[in-house]
């Protein structure tokens, strides 16, 4: 894709053109740049994809051999602390608490959602408690904020050095 051809990229985030190129089953090898640190947007992007994933104020020397690993095949992820890839409060809640917070809160009280999932308004009332100290909340539409707040947003960005892009031009593109 030349630079003059980043303007017409239909309006979708990152998820969504991660998403969209899976769905047609195209053959792209893609480098996801990011301006965040955030575990989970690594995550959601090699989930949909993407073989390589850098940060954009990584020294150009990283993201060139970042973007060249790519185009050779090879998957590359510079510098990630694998430590961190499963360490949020979600990854701490257990099975029953997270299916609490997966319920729609369409302002159902606790005796509602027991009767729904099947299980007594006490262990409703265990779960609650327990996942909001592990999220650090109070009630239910904070903890329901942090679930959203932490899914990731992607943003990705056309950019590429001068050694990239020759390399780029002169890789064969694909027929279909």
């Amino acid at each position: 894709m030349s630079p003059s051809s980043a303007g017409s990229l239909p309006t979708m985030d990152g998820a969504e053109i991660l998403a969209e190129v899976q769905n047609r089953k195209l053959d792209l090898r893609i480098t996801v740049f990011s301006n965040d640190h955030d575990i989970g947007i690594l995550k959601q992007c090699v989930r949909l994809g993407a073989q390589g994933y850098c940060f954009q104020f990584d020294d150009p020397p990283i993201i060139c051999e970042t973007i060249l690993a790519v185009a050779h095949g090879r998957i590359c992820i510079s510098y990630i602390d694998i430590n961190k890839v499963n360490d949020t409060p979600l990854s701490q809640l257990t099975v029953g608490e997270r299916e609490l917070l997966a319920i729609p809160s369409d302002g159902w009280t606790n005796l509602q959602i027991a009767t729904r999932t099947g299980i007594s308004e006490n262990t409703v009332k265990h779960h609650l408690k327990n996942l909001y100290d592990k999220l650090g909340v109070r009630n239910r539409g904070r903890a329901l904020f942090e679930r959203e707040a932490s899914k990731p947003q992607i943003v990705l960005r056309l950019s590429y050095c001068q050694k990239c892009a020759a390399v780029l031009e002169n890789m064969p593109q694909n027929k279909s």
